[in-house]
């Protein structure tokens, strides 16, 4: 019976072994995978502002952003009389006479987005390189940072205020990172819950920033404003598309989708097409090398899986759905995906209303506010739909 223990105890030393062996060879073959990809480079891509001057000029630029090779629809601004357009080199000479021949105005903002990509993210000075040693966190919110560092804040928050921060993983993503919730709870008696969340197009790394922001806010500064966790509880989602976030900062700062297996040609889902409201209507694409592919199904993707399962599973508590973007100043209620408004609409006018003017009063900022097929365009499959 000894020898056989005995036995039993090498066999599990040579099996574990085995398994951390594999366990390197596989983190090795990723980073090695990851090492292996170029980065993409926007070198002599331009930002156009296009002015359009009637609903015949919109739809005209709408179609050229659609059927040119190398050309983007990037955002809408002044009700849709504006629209931002990325522009590859090879696409300039064919875009600028499509505009011209079509007495179309527009302007150059930026001559060479390269350029912008190499200046938008300084490097971080030694001391904040140090954090992590004190037992701290390295989030400076004097730039992006990569996502373990978002995550490494979420631990902190829970591991150095217990008494209010919970924190949950609700699911992983397709590469297997946790999606990690923080709940801000001063605890006590039932209290109506506000979910916040960012990042969920890749690239939008301001979003990200700004709930964690947000978090430091409700957390390290409560003393400031109790009444916000005096009379409210918070679910926070910092990054809900972690895999294409961290892929922005590694490969392409331009990535906007997550990054789960495709057809062997293109990778990754609009996650934010993904959510099984109205799914795959309008605005949103089958193709999977499209920027906005809506998915072979709903809630494909397990970050729209995880993050609607919480959400419903609590949708006795939670009270205000809010969801960060970029770019454009803009407070966007349902619906999305066609013209018609809800019938609470107005109820909800009212409320993001006083949030449009303390925005204005605090950071003497001007945010429109109305729906996305108003403001911006139609789509579906995204989530405010779904959780409204």
């Amino acid at each position: 019976m000894a020898k056989k223990c005995a036995d039993r105890r090498t066999f599990d030393r040579k099996m574990s072994a085995r398994l951390v062996a594999v366990a390197v060879l596989l983190a090795a073959a990723v980073a090695a995978e990851e090492a292996a990809t170029p980065e993409v480079s926007y070198e002599h891509f331009r930002l156009l502002r296009v002015q359009v001057a009637d609903k015949e000029q919109m739809a005209a630029v709408f179609r050229l952003s659609m059927e040119l090779d190398g050309v983007q629809l990037w955002a809408t601004h002044n009700m849709s009389t504006q629209l931002d357009l990325l522009v590859a080199p090879t696409a300039w000479t064919n875009i600028t006479t499509e505009l011209n021949q079509s007495g179309i105005k527009y302007s150059i903002i930026i001559e060479n987005l390269q350029d912008s990509i190499r200046n938008e993210n300084p490097p971080m000075e030694p001391e904040e390189e140090e954090w992590e040693n004190r037992s701290g966190h390295r989030l400076t919110w004097k730039r992006y940072h990569h996502y373990k560092d978002i995550e490494s804040y979420v631990d902190y928050l829970a591991n150095t205020y217990p008494e209010i921060c919970q924190m949950e993983v609700i699911g992983q993503t397709s590469e297997g990172r946790p999606l990690k919730v923080l709940k801000i709870s001063t605890g006590g008696a039932a209290k109506p819950a506000v979910w916040i969340d960012g990042g969920i197009h890749a690239r939008e790394w301001i979003a990200p920033a700004t709930v964690t922001y947000l978090l430091l806010q409700l957390v390290e500064f409560r003393h400031d404003h109790p009444w916000l966790i005096d009379d409210l509880d918070w679910y926070v989602l910092p990054v809900v598309n972690p895999d294409g976030y961290e892929y922005s900062h590694t490969t392409d700062r331009l990535w906007r989708k997550t990054r789960s297996a495709g057809d062997g040609q293109c990778v990754g889902v609009d996650a934010n097409r993904n959510f099984d409201s109205h799914w795959l209507e309008v605005g949103a694409s089958s193709d999977p090398c499209s920027s906005i592919y809506a998915g072979s199904r709903p809630f494909s993707e397990p970050e729209t899986k995880a993050m609607t399962d919480f959400i419903l599973s609590r949708r006795d508590e939670i009270k205000v759905y809010l969801t960060l973007h970029s770019y454009g100043q803009m407070w966007l209620v349902p619906w999305g995906y066609k013209a018609d408004k809800p019938d609470d609409y107005y109820d909800m006018y009212v409320l993001a209303e006083q949030g449009v003017e303390a925005l204005e009063r605090v950071r003497n900022t001007d945010y429109l506010l109305g729906t996305a097929d108003e403001l911006i365009y139609t789509s579906s499959g995204d989530a405010k739909q779904v959780f409204f």
